[in-house]
Formats: C-alpha cells, structure tokens, sequence
C-alpha cells in the first residue's frame, strides 16, 4: 500500500499557473549492489533528495519551465519505489525525470530557452567532481547520486492513468575491491586503494548512440570533451579499508573509455598497497580494468567487483612505481553488472552469482516475449553458470517442451550479463502452479521461483 501523495505545485513558479492536471509519477531506483551472503557495509547511495522535471514536446523540443519537487514518498512495501506528484499543462510531453539535480539545473536555466533541442539542453548538463564522492549521508560532505529517467510520450489528460513508472540511473560507476580468497588474506593485509586518471566530469544523462533505449542499458560511456582525466590519484586509505581486506562503498567515480596497452599510462586504472608477508615496507600492485576478451569501460550504473584471489611476492615499492609499471605478482578478476538488472546475489568468499528476481508471479495466459518474464543472470565464476533444473512442487522436471515452464537459455559465460526468457505455457488447470528456476556456477546456487495463477 502506497502512503499519501502530496503536489509539488508551490514549486511551480507563478507565470505558470495555468496548469491543468495532477501527474503522479513513480519511480524505480536502482537497488544497492551487495551479495546478501557478504558482511559488508552498504552506503544508501539510492537516496532522492529532490526531483527536476524536464519537459519535452513530441519533437523534442524544451517547452516548459523546469518543475520541481521536495515532496516525495517511499512506497512503505519497497524503499526502491518513491512516488510523487506534480502539476503539468495538458498536452503530450516527453518527461525527463531527474534526481538530486537541483542547483545544476539552476545553474543552466539561463542558458536553455523554449524550443531548445532535448540535445543542447542534455549537452549542458555536466557535473564536475575533482575529489572523492561522497555518499555516505551520515558524514560530512555528502553528495546523493544525481539520476536519470525518461517517460515517453506522455499524454497529460483527464484519461492519464493514476500511476506513471519510471526507472532511474545513477550517472556514476561503483568499484569495490576485495581479497576473496583465504590464501591471499594469509599473505596480505590490504591498507590502500588509489584511483588513477579518473575523469573530473561526466555528463548526467548518457548520449543516445550509447543508450539501448528497448533493454534500457547503456552501451558506452559519455563523457562530456571538456573532461580532463586527473593524473593525481585517489587514495582510499584508513577508514575506507575495512579489517584490511575490502574497500566497499567508497569509490564512485565518472564513466571513462576502455584503456588499451599502447597507452597504459592513460588508462583508468587502480593501484592497491598494503603488506605483503612479513615485509617491512608495504608492496604496491596495479590492477587495470581487465577481462576477456580485453580492456573494459567503466559505465553508469554499473557495479565493478575487483576480487583479488592471490598474492606471489612483493610488489613495487611505492604506487607511482606500480602505476607506471604492468600489472605484476598479482591475480585479479572484475565481475561487472549493471544494477538496474541484478538485485539478488550469492557469495562464497571468491565467486558471485547474481539474478535480477528471486520471484515471479504471472497470469494464466502462455507468455509472450517481452521485459516481464526476462530473468537476469551474471557471475564471475571461471565456468560460467547453468540452469541445473526446472522442478514445480513435487520435484518433477518440467523444463522441456511438454511442461509448462522452460527457458530459452540454459547456461552463460562468465562476466556477461544474460536475458533468460522464463516460458510459461497456458494454465487450463483452474489452480495455482509453482516452479522453481536453479541456477548454479560451480559451489553457488540460486532458486528463482515462479508462479502461475490459474
């Protein structure tokens, strides 16, 4: 049950009051990327502080006042869904849907105008941030995450339905490292973590060449051309090293392109310090933005796990050193996934298994091909992962073609993140039927369990 609604309408400046109609909007957050089996400690880097609306015609062109709105509810069932309501003329909008933007769009206003293209104006909205991001809201400095969302062809009449969905994107990627394995935790004691040749601004909304707008997924970073990529590192050290074995939830950073080995001093990269063994000094290792089949970008949105399973001897001397060198004496892999897929995740000290719902619930009518039955799967396990088996309640195997439930995948390679279509035949039996999805990559498994109503 949803809680109260309240209009933003004193947010509306007086020149327009000729506004018509109440549009409620309900918007989708991304959930905080944590394996629920990790003891870890998660910022609430999903928090929405205000909302900017932007308003588009059918052609893209600016043709209102920003509005904006401080009253914003949660939906008391889940925290990700916040709901709000604001006061727009009648006609037929593209709405740009921001979050946390408010003193940017204050700083354009004066420079976008009615009749503006939705290019220009997106192409003004640059953040800048040369230092850490901050998004721990108890401490000092604090910076929620600016998001971005679009609702199409929006037509605000008195036929408008009472409730608008819109999913959000952060602008910014989230890197974590870890030592996931026991072998290299008995060698090593993490102390540091620097961020090299981070860019110092990023643009809020993602170009659309780098935007699949029917899976809702970006493609390639955009970053503004006034961006400078910072030589000067990052260092994440003392209380963002927790038991010194992770650094999680303390670096965010801007989209950046993928780094090539031509040009290793220019690639976005990290450098990881601490003690190595019983040295007297400690050891510096750098780790690049790596997996097969090469150099990965770095993407809005998106969860960058860098797990560190081994050690063999010590590194360099000091992080300029490790940074101006190749990467060596240590073993490392990064699983990515983007958070608006993968919400639930297994962890067993080295490999992560994630999917994008533990449960699904549908009608009796045979599935058709679209978002609604598509189920989400990634892992960093070396072998990838499988569906092991379809099974409904009295464990009878009913992924083929004569049951009701199968999938039009059965197993996917490690670092991908896959569309698994859940099939479902029609349900003539006037019951309620129940089947469960396994996914396993190797030790991991996750049971994804899916209703039909009769």
């Amino acid at each position: 049950m949803f809680i109260s609604f309240l209009t933003c309408s004193d947010d509306i400046p007086d020149n327009n009051r000729k506004i018509e109609h109440s549009v409620v909007l309900s918007i989708r957050v991304p959930k905080t990327s944590t394996p629920k089996t990790k003891v870890l400690t998660v910022t609430d880097e999903d928090e929405v502080k205000t909302i900017e609306i932007l308003l588009f015609d059918s052609n893209g062109n600016f043709i209102y006042e920003p509005i904006y709105c401080n009253t914003i509810n949660s939906n008391t069932q889940n925290s990700q869904i916040k709901n709000f309501t604001i006061l727009v003329p009648p006609g037929t909008y593209n709405i740009v849907v921001l979050a946390n933007s408010r003193s940017l769009i204050s700083n354009i206003r004066q420079n976008i105008s009615q009749g503006d293209s939705k290019v220009s104006v997106f192409n003004q909205l640059i953040i800048s941030n040369e230092g850490k991001w901050n998004a721990s809201p108890s401490s000092s400095g604090y910076t929620p995450i600016p998001m971005w969302g679009e609702i199409p062809s929006l037509t605000v009449d008195t036929n408008l339905s009472e409730n608008n969905p819109v999913s959000l994107l952060r602008m910014v990627s989230k890197i974590d490292v870890e030592l996931s394995t026991t072998v290299v935790r008995n060698k090593f004691i993490l102390k540091s973590v620097y961020l090299y040749n981070y860019n110092d601004k990023g643009y809020l909304i993602p170009d659309a060449n780098n935007w699949n707008n029917s899976q809702k997924i970006v493609t390639n970073p955009s970053i503004p051309v006034s961006a400078q990529k910072k030589n000067i590192p990052l260092i994440y050290d003392g209380t963002a090293i927790s038991s010194g074995v992770s650094c999680v939830g303390e670096i965010y950073t801007f989209e950046a392109l993928s780094g090539n080995f031509s040009l290793s001093n220019s690639n976005t990269c990290l450098v990881v310090g601490g003690v190595f063994m019983q040295d007297a000094t400690p050891s510096y290792y750098r780790i690049d933005f790596v997996n097969e089949p090469g150099f990965m970008p770095l993407l809005r949105n998106h969860y960058y796990n860098v797990n560190v399973s081994d050690i063999d001897r010590s590194g360099y001397a000091s992080p300029e050193e490790a940074f101006n060198a190749q990467s060596i004496n240590i073993k490392s892999g990064i699983v990515v996934w983007d958070d608006s897929k993968i919400t639930e995740f297994v962890y067993d000290g080295q490999n992560i298994l994630g999917v994008s719902k533990g449960n699904f619930e549908f009608g009796k009518e045979q599935s058709i091909l679209n978002d609604e039955n598509i189920l989400w799967i990634t892992t960093d396990f070396p072998e990838g992962w499988k569906i092991e088996k379809v099974i409904d309640e009295s464990g009878l195997d009913i992924n083929s073609q004569t049951g009701w439930l199968s999938t039009d995948f059965l197993s996917g390679t490690m670092g991908a993140t896959i569309p698994v279509q859940l099939l479902l035949g029609m349900n003539n039996t006037g019951a309620t039927r129940i089947g469960f999805v396994y996914v396993t990559a190797g030790r991991l498994k996750q049971v994804v369990t899916v209703i039909q109503n009769g």
